[in-house]
This record gives C-alpha cells, structure tokens and sequence, in this order.
C-alpha cells in the first residue's frame, strides 16, 4: 500500500509483535518521508545501521531505508552491495514495493540494476 498514516496507526502493534523486523521499519522510514517526518525517518535508519553491525539486515531494505532517511549515497551504496551480492529481497523489492518506489525513481537506480546482467534489468527498466 502506500498509505503512510495507516502505516504509523499500526506501528505501535506491529513492531513488539515482530521483533522490529528490519522489513517493518523500512515501511516506517517511508512513512515517516511520506509525511515529512525526516528526522524520524533518520533516527529509524540509525536503529537499522546500528542493528546491522550485530546481525544481518539485508543491503536492499538498508537502501531503501537510507533513500527515505535522505541519505542517498549510501543508498546507492547499499543498493550496489545487494547487486554484488544478489541480495534475494531485491529481487522480490526492486520491481513492486512500495517503498522501493523513490529509490526506483533516481537516476542511478536502473544503471546499478543493470549490473544484475539479467532479463530482469530490462524488466525493471521498463516498468
């Protein structure tokens, strides 16, 4: 979906029941860009860096994080690392997710796709 406010009403429910799934609170940095709640959206995107130097978040959901936390490099940074790595969430992200979307529509987004090498690139780039 894309509604951001619906999104925040279910967050306090959602999160202790999931552990703060990193998938969870990259909806919630979405959420919080969507309606211009950056700096929560940036404290959001500290959790999940600080959470990845103990346990494994994947590249793709970090960079779609970082892009609504108005840190770009490193999305691009974490973008070309799910590349690298065929990092299977973006698989799954890159062509549907909601939240994907903005990192979706940067200018670099379909030239770090393309690194992928696969029918998928040209599937991505035409959507």
């Amino acid at each position: 979906g894309g509604d951001a406010r619906a999104v925040l009403d279910l967050a306090p429910r959602l999160l202790p029941q999931f552990g703060r799934h990193p998938w969870l609170l990259m909806a919630l940095t979405a959420a919080y860009d969507a309606l211009g709640l950056v700096d929560h959206a940036k404290a959001v995107f500290q959790e999940m860096i600080a959470r990845s130097q103990t346990e494994y978040v994947q590249p793709s959901v970090l960079a779609v994080a970082a892009e609504h936390a108005r840190r770009h490099d490193d999305a691009l940074a974490f973008l070309r690392r799910a590349v690298e790595i065929r990092d299977p969430v973006l698989g799954a992200f890159a062509l549907h997710s909601q939240p994907m979307a903005k990192l979706r529509r940067t200018p670099e987004f379909a030239d770090i796709i393309a690194a992928l090498g696969t029918g998928a690139t040209s599937a991505l780039l035409n959507s």
